[in-house]
């Protein structure tokens, strides 16, 4: 690897796929797959304040932000950003907010969140015990976090592609970490399965979704 951070490396690729990513089947298969996965877990209300940590370019909060009162959309990418900002103005949605934020660094947020939930980004985030423990502190007594990714594989989903922490999660392990970050009445369930071609055919990637409640 070069010298640059994990975070930095995710950057710069996503800065340069933010203008196509939403033409991807396989990344619209899991934005469908999360949202049912969100919708079924959690009741969804007009009176929640959300933050989806990890947007990309919104393709999961546009589709719930008609159900809550405010999304906060935040990212590390400018690109991806962008492409939220793009879909805001053209769709008329004036509850999504669009916000560059690192919660692995310094930087956090005054407001306190109903629910929090990350898809597919926990994988790139070095910190895990770290990331739960921001997670904890901006959520309101009683919300609730829920995180969408992959399950521990042999690094077949993504290869050798730049700015990977983690090949996957054990439930298990992670449900240590949550529960060491404050977390409780945690469960998971597979959300989604993701069929990609690799080295050796076609392979069925399952994908966990885990809530958790800070009480």
């Amino acid at each position: 690897m070069s010298n640059k951070t994990h975070q930095q490396l995710n950057i710069e690729r996503f800065d340069q796929l933010a203008a196509n990513w939403d033409e991807s089947p396989v990344r619209a298969g899991i934005a469908r797959g999360v949202i049912d996965s969100l919708s079924q877990q959690i009741a969804l209300r007009d009176d929640m304040d959300v933050l989806d940590y990890g947007c990309g370019t919104g393709l999961v909060a546009f589709s719930i932000a008609p159900k809550l009162n405010r999304l906060v959309a935040v990212d590390s990418s400018d690109g991806m950003l962008a492409v939220v900002r793009e879909k805001a103005q053209e769709l008329g949605v004036n509850n999504v907010t669009a916000l560059k934020l690192d919660l692995s660094g310094d930087a956090t947020l005054e407001q306190r969140f109903d629910l929090i939930y990350t898809s597919m980004t926990m994988h790139h985030i070095v910190d895990t015990a770290g990331i739960l423990a921001r997670f904890f502190e901006l959520l309101k007594p009683g919300g609730q976090l829920a995180i969408i990714d992959l399950d521990s594989e042999d690094g077949s989903f993504h290869g050798d592609m730049p700015g990977i922490a983690h090949q996957g999660f054990d439930r298990a392990a992670l449900t240590q970490l949550a529960e060491a970050a404050g977390f409780s009445d945690i469960h998971l369930d597979t959300a989604h399965v993701v069929q990609r071609d690799t080295a050796d055919g076609k392979r069925d990637f399952p994908l966990f979704i885990m809530i958790a409640v800070r009480n």
